[in-house]
């Protein structure tokens, strides 16, 4: 276990011998806030996050990609021990260069954004929505994977196609098959849920929006700093 000197939220990621990322060590300490990257083929490094506000901001870094996916980490600010499981986890996201541009399908821009909450039930995902730097109008939402077997592991990003088009898909843990990333419903849906509790949420649903998908309102409403920032640009490929 890492120390954390400086006495700042700290999350420290390890890098296993066979590529995959571990949450080794959460602490809370109001300030800045910390990912920490070491293991096996990355550089160490520190990333300290000090835009908006302690306990609310949420954090979103990117750690790798291929041509089938993004892989990052999440953090969410001044966590509740109530709901630990939704404090920090995995995201994934389209593969290849970023974009803000409305219909690129891509993921977006590193930059400072807003998390607010979807207005109305009339959407897919009634889940946190990103806003600002251009992007208000492409319906970025932070939700869970679907699937017909919640114990199976499914690819967010699996095809030409992918199954997000610049979402965050959340969950707590992943794999690596066939050069894609795999993660479970069941588990990537609590993620979501605890996630969703974290941010303030007043009531959760299993069936909500037009598709009738997991979601989450938010009745004293939803305004969160959302920082996006691509690490360790060289393990990208």
């Amino acid at each position: 276990m890492l120390a954390d000197p400086n006495g700042l939220d700290t999350l420290d990621l390890y890098r296993n011998k066979k590529g995959i990322w571990e949450i080794r060590n959460y602490q809370r300490v109001e300030g800045d806030d910390v990912i920490r990257l070491r293991g096996e083929g990355v550089q160490p490094n520190d990333y300290i996050f000090s835009e908006g506000e302690y306990g609310n901001r949420v954090i979103a870094l990117n750690l790798e990609g291929n041509e089938n996916y993004t892989l990052g980490v999440f953090l969410v600010s001044g966590a509740s021990k109530e709901y630990d499981e939704g404090a920090y986890g995995f995201y994934v996201l389209p593969s290849g260069n970023a974009s803000n541009i409305n219909g690129s399908h891509k993921r977006i821009e590193d930059g400072v954004y807003t998390l607010v909450s979807t207005p109305t039930e009339k959407f897919w995902w009634v889940q946190p929505k990103v806003e600002g730097n251009g992007v208000d109008n492409r319906g970025i939402k932070v939700h869970p994977i679907l699937g017909s077997r919640p114990n199976d592991w499914y690819a967010p990003t699996a095809g030409k196609h992918p199954w997000t088009l610049g979402c965050f898909v959340v969950a707590p843990e992943y794999q690596i098959k066939n050069n894609n990333i795999y993660i479970q419903p069941k588990a990537s849906q609590k993620t979501s849920m605890y996630f969703n509790l974290q941010l303030g949420a007043t009531q959760l649903y299993k069936h909500i929006g037009t598709k009738n998908r997991p979601g989450a309102t938010f009745a004293n409403g939803l305004k969160k700093t959302f920082i996006v920032r691509t690490a360790n640009a060289y393990m990208f490929n």
